[in-house]
C-alpha cells in the first residue's frame, strides 16, 4: 500500500513537471514545435510532388497539391501570427526579413509598424524599413524614380533621357541563371518593338565589370546597358527595393510605372496590347 501511494505521489510530480514545464515554454519554443511538426508532414509530401513532376504523374500530383498547400498555409498563419504578437522577438524579425519578398508591402509595412524600436534599428529593420519605403515608390501609377549610371563605354546614362518612350528597365546579374534565360524573351520583344517607341534599359547588378561586358557580348543584348557598380547595395538597385533577380519595371512616355516583372512571352503580350 505504502509503495502504491508512492508510486501515485511520483506520478502527480511527474505531472506537475510537465505541465509546468509546457507552461514554462517560450513562444518561439513553441513555434519552433509547431514548425517542426508540419516540416515532418511538408517534407514527404515535397518529395513525392517532386517524384511525380519529374515522372510527369500529373493524376498523382493533382492529387497531393491541395494537401501540401493546406500545410504551407498553416505554416504561414503561424508565423505571421507569431510576428503580430511579438513584437520585440528577435524571431519575428528574423521570419519577417524571410518574408520580405513574398508578401506585398502593404503587409510588409503594418507587420514593421508594429515592431518594437529595438527591432526597427537593427540592421535587418533597417533594410526592411528601406524595402518598404522603395515598395511604396514602386507602386503602380507612381513616377519612376530618376537615375543616372554608367554605360558600357563608362559615360553617364539616366533614365530621364528616355522620357516618351516605353522603357523596360530590367535589373539583371551575369551571375544570374533565370535572369540570362530571360535575354530570348527580351530580345524578341525588343526587335518587334524597338520601332514603335519601345526601349530596354538593362540595369547590371554586377561587381565584375569584366564579367558584365563578357555576358552583354556573349547573350548579344544590343541595346542600352547601365552597371550599379556598388551591386544590389547600390542607390539604383536600393531605390527600387530589388532583393531578387530578374526584376523589372515597364515606363509610359510620361515616365510612370505601369507594370512590374513582366516574365517570359508576358512581356510581349503587355507591349502588343500597348503598342497596337
Amino acid at each position: 500500500m505504502i509503495a502504491l501511494q508512492s508510486m501515485k505521489y511520483y506520478f502527480m510530480i511527474a505531472l506537475f513537471i510537465t505541465a509546468v514545464s509546457v507552461q514554462a515554454q517560450t513562444p518561439e519554443a513553441k513555434l519552433q514545435e509547431a514548425l517542426k511538426l508540419l516540416r515532418e508532414q511538408i517534407t514527404p509530401l515535397q518529395q513525392s510532388a517532386k517524384e511525380y513532376s519529374q515522372a510527369k504523374d500529373t493524376i498523382s500530383l493533382r492529387r497531393i497539391l491541395p494537401e501540401l498547400y493546406k500545410l504551407d498555409q498553416r505554416t504561414d498563419s503561424l508565423e505571421n501570427d507569431f510576428i503580430r504578437n511579438n513584437p520585440d522577438s528577435d524571431m519575428s524579425l528574423q521570419l519577417l526579413y524571410r518574408k520580405r519578398n513574398s508578401i506585398s508591402t502593404r503587409s510588409l509595412e503594418q507587420f514593421y509598424n508594429n515592431f518594437s524600436e529595438r527591432l526597427k534599428s537593427s540592421d535587418h529593420g533597417q533594410q526592411l524599413a528601406g524595402k518598404i519605403k522603395a515598395g511604396n515608390a514602386t507602386q503602380l501609377n507612381m513616377p519612376a524614380m530618376d537615375f543616372t549610371l554608367n554605360n558600357l563605354d563608362g559615360k553617364p546614362v539616366s533614365l530621364a533621357s528616355f522620357k516618351g518612350k516605353y522603357v523596360l528597365i530590367d535589373f539583371w546579374a551575369s551571375w544570374c541563371v533565370p535572369c540570362r534565360k530571360e535575354s530570348p524573351f527580351l530580345k524578341a520583344a525588343y526587335a518587334k518593338f524597338r520601332s514603335r517607341d519601345f526601349l530596354i534599359l538593362g540595369i547590371s547588378v554586377d561587381i565584375d565589370e569584366d564579367a558584365w561586358k563578357a555576358a552583354v557580348a556573349q547573350d548579344q543584348l544590343n541595346w542600352p546597358q547601365l552597371r550599379e557598380e556598388k551591386g544590389m547595395k547600390g542607390r539604383t538597385a536600393t531605390m527600387y527595393g530589388v532583393s531578387a533577380m530578374p526584376s523589372n519595371f515597364l515606363i509610359d512616355p510620361q515616365g510612370q510605372i505601369i507594370a512590374k516583372d513582366l516574365r517570359g512571352p508576358l512581356l510581349e503580350e503587355k507591349l502588343r496590347k500597348l503598342l497596337k
